[in-house]
């Protein structure tokens, strides 16, 4: 009986190692980093990510990766403006002043004040992923900036 207790427990153990390691080894994301614009300027923001390779196989039946903008700063309510499904390279773009550049740029060409708010970009697929989001402010006037800064959320 005690080398049957011994056994389930280094099973239980080796069950919890793997878990948790899949959790810290996944979709990975990074961004191009801090920016400022102005109001009709152009505006890029660029994304990358990085899978492991069960998650490439697995994204190779099914993925797509989706650019959303909120309405409005913190207002947690989004619209999507441009989409990619990465085996194919079909783009679509909801936005005719946006558009998606080198697959995971995203090209504003003249900014407006209702850009200023947050940008996300998530990937869908068979298995759970994570999203990154990003802050666009309004480049100040007077020495007055503001950050462009990275969001990771999983």
């Amino acid at each position: 009986m005690f080398v049957v207790a011994v056994i389930k427990r280094q099973i239980h153990f080796f069950l919890y190692n793997l878990c948790i390691a899949s959790i810290l080894v996944s979709l990975q994301w990074y961004n191009s980093g801090p920016q400022h614009f102005k109001i009709g300027s152009p505006a890029v923001m660029q994304w990358r990510y990085k899978l492991t390779a069960s998650e490439q196989q697995l994204a190779k039946d099914f993925s797509m990766l989706l650019w959303e903008r909120e309405t409005s700063l913190d207002s947690n309510e989004w619209i999507t403006v441009a989409a990619l499904q990465p085996s194919s390279g079909k783009k679509v773009r909801t936005d005719s002043n946006i558009e998606l550049r080198n697959n995971l740029t995203l090209y504003i060409n003249r900014m407006e004040s209702f850009y200023f708010s947050r940008f996300r970009c998530s990937f869908i697929s068979s298995f759970a992923s994570s999203f990154s989001d990003l802050v666009v402010k309004e480049k100040g006037k007077a020495g007055n900036q503001f950050d462009h800064k990275l969001l990771f959320t999983a």
